[in-house]
């Protein structure tokens, strides 16, 4: 893992990467399980993530002792309905909604600033 915790800013900016490549290489029926590895092994090779989530990553840094892992998803920072396994984006079955829905967040984060 790496030694220096990236920032929330950091967070979003690596996440919002990695899923707009998904979002224009994914094909339906792809694992994005294996593009998500792709995309760290391509982009970010000294960085290890907790399932490969760049917002699983922050909340398991972010986390006291007993809280469950999304309690300080990045997501959830923006808005408490936020679910990356909500039925209508779910980040496996639907990832390029689950795209659009990153940038609806990423847009009420920044007005939020």
């Amino acid at each position: 893992m790496s030694e220096k915790k990236m920032t929330l800013n950091q967070i979003w900016k690596n996440c919002l990467r990695m899923w707009k490549w998904i979002d224009k290489e994914y094909i339906c029926g792809m694992d994005v399980e294996v593009m998500k590895c792709d995309w760290l092994d391509k982009y970010k090779p000294d960085l290890c993530h907790a399932s490969n989530c760049f917002f699983c990553q922050y909340a398991s840094e972010h986390n006291k002792e007993g809280d469950v892992l999304c309690v300080n998803c990045p997501g959830r920072l923006v808005s408490k309905f936020f679910n990356c396994t909500n039925k209508s984006y779910h980040y496996l079955r639907h990832p390029k909604k689950f795209y659009k829905k990153l940038l609806e967040l990423d847009a009420k984060r920044k007005v939020k600033k």
